[in-house]
């Protein structure tokens, strides 16, 4: 059926009146077949009319998508064809090759890096190369002294300038002239440097066990100590061939100590007995102007005493503020 109004027309006459445009009734369901073609008046192409609902904003902006699609990521591609797999914008085939061709942009950009990677890799290993065969000549170059050991860890604490930085000593040996020091060195014409060492709790060695608790040294071990230089000496020797450079250490400072204190108590000793003869001295001295009857021969001199007691109050007073204020200070 057609939607266009129905015109009624009369027979021409001129004192007719024009034709009335009678519009189509509005309960009248108007059905139109999509495959019908009619002509529209004032226009000479044919047109047709479809029942086909408009496209949605969703289907219009995907198909500009699927318009400048290039590459795609395999992630994206899939995501996309799980999203909008119903939608009639989605050219399947055309996701496909967007997908290959970021695959195979990828793979490109992955064998670049890779190539890269080899190269940089291949530079590190010529690098490290040359600085083994550096570090190689130069310890040929840093031999061992004579009289020095290897450390091999033995003090990984004694630290020593090498090359504007610290290094742990390579060769080490006890001091010829103090057992108390251990004297430290890099090897070759290097410094030579000096650590105090100390003797270090025990630490029993294997299954060994060790229940019993540090006491005082026995009596034997004193004796020794403090005995003949030649045994002291031997003892000495015995204590560095354990390997332990802190034991023979502490046993030299024993000694050396030992020997300070017999000289200063000998110090002391000698300080008493010129003590008490300087006091003998002054009694007899008291006892000879008693006999000679010095205070009556000298007797017109008393009144100085007053005045020698006054002044000896007076300095002992200026000796007690002169303490004072350096004390202050």
């Amino acid at each position: 059926m057609s939607t266009s109004p129905i015109t009624v027309t009369s027979s021409p006459s001129t004192s007719s009146p024009p034709p009335l445009r009678i519009p189509p009734p509005t309960t009248v369901d108007i059905e139109v077949d999509p495959d019908v073609e009619f002509t529209v008046p004032g226009t000479p192409h044919p047109e047709y009319i479809s029942n086909t609902p408009p496209l949605s904003k969703d289907t219009l902006a995907l198909a500009r998508v699927f318009r400048d699609l290039g590459a795609v990521s395999s992630t994206s591609g899939i995501n996309t064809l799980i999203a909008h797999a119903e939608d009639p914008a989605c050219e399947v085939s055309r996701l496909a090759e967007s997908i290959k061709e970021g695959f195979t942009r990828r793979m490109a950009e992955i064998n670049a890096e890779h190539h890269r990677l080899k190269e940089h890799n291949r530079a590190i290993t010529a690098t490290n190369q040359r600085l083994r065969a550096n570090a190689s000549a130069e310890r040929r170059n840093l031999r061992r002294p004579e009289g020095f050991g290897n450390n091999d860890g033995r003090y990984p604490g004694f630290l020593i300038p090498y090359k504007s930085c610290k290094a742990v000593a390579r060769y080490v040996r006890v001091s010829p002239a103090d057992p108390t020091l251990v004297e430290a060195t890099m090897g070759g014409d290097t410094d030579v440097y000096s650590f105090p060492v100390f003797a270090m709790p025990y630490i029993p060695r294997g299954d060994e066990e060790d229940i019993e608790p540090a006491a005082p040294l026995p009596e034997w071990f004193g004796d020794i100590l403090r005995g003949d230089g030649a045994h002291y000496r031997t003892f000495l020797d015995g204590a560095q061939q354990t390997g332990d450079w802190g034991l023979a250490a502490d046993v030299a400072r024993h000694r050396a100590h030992s020997e300070r204190i017999n000289a200063l108590l000998a110090a002391r000793e000698g300080l008493n007995v010129s003590l008490s003869h300087a006091r003998e001295q002054r009694d007899l001295a008291e006892y000879r102007l008693a006999a000679a009857r010095a205070p009556k021969l000298l007797t017109e001199y008393e009144p100085l005493a007053h005045m020698a007691g006054a002044v000896q109050c007076n300095e002992g007073a200026i000796r007690f503020a002169v303490r004072s204020t350096r004390g202050s200070e």
